[in-house]
């Protein structure tokens, strides 16, 4: 993985050096992200299509959906947002009804299990959806005690 040095914090390349906070967007747990909670979606997005498992485009849904919930409001209404235009999309690609509501199960359960049970891992609350044989290195949710994950400004500035 490459790395941004930027002040005195080395930045993962994929994200964005945000130089104006006027509106919140950190990808700190806790704060509103609504960039953040996109990068969530492009990220469990490469995930799947690294991982290239039978059966796993629930889970990553129901990660991604997870995930982007903990940044708050505006990432809760992103992930729907997001979700309701991916489904909308495959449906006019010829995608079934059927498949669409499997999908939105899972993204509902991420946004929800996020809500109720947020020091839960995106992992934990999307298991049912893990199918076997998925790599353990798509097991950990970036925001899951949220130290040492390597992929947000916020760890990243804590790592030697």
């Amino acid at each position: 993985m490459r790395h941004q040095r930027y002040g005195n914090v080395w930045q993962p390349r994929w994200e964005s050096v945000e130089t104006d906070n006027s509106e919140q967007d950190s990808d700190c747990p806790g704060q509103d992200s609504t960039v953040g909670a996109a990068r969530d979606f492009k990220r469990n997005y490469d995930d799947m299509r690294d991982a290239n498992t039978i059966g796993a485009d629930k889970y990553f849904h129901c990660k991604a959906n997870c995930e982007a919930t903990k940044r708050g409001p505006s990432g809760e209404a992103s992930a729907e947002a997001i979700s309701d235009a991916r489904e909308a999309t495959d449906q006019q690609r010829g995608g079934t009804a059927e498949d669409s509501a499997a999908d939105q199960e899972a993204n509902r359960t991420g946004r929800e299990g996020a809500k109720e049970n947020p020091e839960q891992s995106c992992r934990a609350t999307c298991d049912e959806y893990r199918p076997e044989g998925l790599d353990e290195e798509y097991s950990a949710s970036n925001l899951v005690g949220h130290i040492g994950c390597y992929r947000c400004i916020c760890c990243v500035s804590r790592t030697p």
